[in-house]
């Protein structure tokens, strides 16, 4: 190209969840395999502590138009509204106002040559990101800029307010890409979007960071990963409190043979929810029971954190990106689908029957699958890295599918 391609990655969460943190380093990854290694790439994220360029490759790490405001009480509440009404008055006249910092996201959004919207899964109706994503998508369609959703899940949908707004924003973008079928039909036939604008890539989990190494697992170390679920339209107290304790009984079952290791991925913010209560919850039924486990933060580097899962002999995954971190690395897994998404990729990997639905999930069920894990382990590893080079194929496809879906002159 005849000059430098100005991109922003918008909808950025940042380094409070592992695998978002993952993912947007792999959307900026792509965006510099599409318009060169010398674009101009920022990234907006949702939290200010992660505005440094270091934690992700980006050239400038922005605030999130909308939400990641770090204070607590009467004051937050305060700046939010402010910052919902700052937000409105920027859309409306699309002039650069002062306000937390935000007025550089506007700025950046407004010189791009073309906006990205991070690899992820927040356009549904359990995502408590779901309005500051919608934000920042309709701030680029204000400003006419090119936008481009990297692999997402879409839906489901089970309010008409959300369904008509994703329609809305989603039938003015330049490219949806699609993570999974389920996204796929979502998009054709409850938001009523051309086929011409979606394609289906699989998650950028797949291609895997460059930088990692294929861990040797410690044979006997079993990994798990706990959400704290929204559960949608049903108990939630109820619910989680079931979950937890079918995973306590599961630990309690293998704890002889198995050394336990429980991942936190996703740190627990101010009016974000975490993994820190369910860990917390597990933690107690265990400490009834006399059972020592080992603790691994989510607050060392991305890196570490991968290798580390990835020298478990088996996972048991309530996190999808978890467990994509430990199937790309030749660990084992179970997964515990919490969304649609999860499912999408297990079938995708052919291991769709060492998957559970997070509403049925027992203690019984996940030791059965982990003794079927243990006689197959090789055939299973043999077939999951088969089907992640095809994909992984596909997913060097991406770069170009942007280049050309996005005209820069």
């Amino acid at each position: 190209m005849s000059k430098q391609t100005r991109v922003i990655i918008i909808n950025g969460y940042g380094t409070m969840n592992r695998g978002d943190h993952a993912l947007l380093s792999l959307s900026i990854d792509h965006a510099r395999k599409a318009f060169g290694t010398d674009s101009d790439v920022t990234a907006s994220v949702l939290y200010p502590q992660d505005e440094d360029p270091s934690f992700f490759g980006a050239k400038e790490v922005v605030p999130h138009i909308l939400g990641g405001i770090n204070s607590s009480g009467v004051k937050r509440r305060f700046l939010l509204i402010l910052n919902v009404l700052w937000f409105l008055i920027v859309l409306f006249t699309l002039k650069e106002i002062p306000f937390l910092g935000k007025e550089r996201t506007f700025r950046a959004v407004k010189k791009a040559d073309v906006v990205l919207s991070c690899a992820g899964g927040y356009l549904n109706d359990a995502s408590t990101g779901f309005i500051a994503a919608c934000a920042e998508i309709l701030l680029a369609l204000r400003l006419k800029k090119k936008v481009i959703l990297l692999p997402q899940s879409i839906g489901p949908f089970r309010t008409n307010f959300r369904k008509y707004l994703v329609a809305k924003l989603l039938n003015n973008v330049h490219l949806v890409v699609a993570r999974d079928q389920p996204s796929v039909e979502t998009c054709l036939q409850d938001l009523k979007m051309h086929g011409n604008n979606i394609i289906e890539i699989p998650d950028l989990m797949f291609g895997d960071l460059p930088e990692l190494k294929k861990n040797v697992f410690k044979k006997n170390k079993l990994g798990i990963t706990v959400i704290n679920w929204e559960w949608p339209g049903v108990n939630r107290e109820e619910n989680q409190k079931r979950y937890i304790m079918e995973i306590a009984n599961f630990i309690d079952c293998v704890k002889d043979k198995y050394e336990i290791f429980l991942f936190e991925q996703v740190k627990e913010q101010r009016g974000v929810p975490g993994d820190t209560t369910a860990i917390r919850q597990l933690s107690e039924i265990l400490n009834k029971k006399n059972i020592t486990i080992n603790f691994v933060p989510s607050d060392i580097s991305l890196k570490a954190y991968i290798e580390e899962i990835r020298s478990c002999e088996f996972f048991i995954a309530s996190r999808l990106h978890s467990g994509l971190f430990a199937i790309v690395g030749n660990v084992p897994t179970i997964t515990i689908a919490y969304q649609p998404k999860t499912v999408g990729a297990m079938k995708l990997l052919g291991l769709e029957q060492y998957s559970v639905n997070i509403e049925v999930v027992t203690a019984e069920v996940l030791w059965k699958k982990l003794e079927v894990l243990q006689e197959n382990r090789h055939e299973i590893i043999e077939v999951s890295q088969q089907k992640i080079e095809l994909i992984q194929k596909e997913l060097n496809q991406l770069p170009f599918r942007i280049k050309e879906k996005v005209e820069i002159k």
